[in-house]
């Protein structure tokens, strides 16, 4: 995939299932890396109610709500907090 123009918005759900594919638990810096590597380094980010965010803040906002678990082994998705529509 080419990377998208930084006018894009991407959904917040393309990281998680970005984690999802990871063969082990990303680390931050690795998750950090994989985005940068598959949308661009100035890629921005947006959720269900079209809020926008750098990765930061889309990773802080993801696991304020529970969607993902940030730990010093990796970042894992809680599956049965992702919501389900497109």
């Amino acid at each position: 995939m080419d990377q998208l123009t930084q006018t894009q918005m991407i959904h917040a759900h393309e990281i998680l299932y970005t984690i999802l594919e990871a063969p082990t638990a990303p680390s931050l810096d690795d998750l950090r890396q994989q985005v940068s590597g598959r949308f661009g380094a100035e890629a921005q980010f947006t959720n269900c109610t079209g809020q926008a965010y750098d990765f930061d803040q889309i990773i802080a906002f993801l696991a304020s709500r529970g969607k993902i678990v940030v730990a010093p082994e990796g970042i894992t998705v809680r599956r049965e907090e992702i919501c389900d529509h497109d």
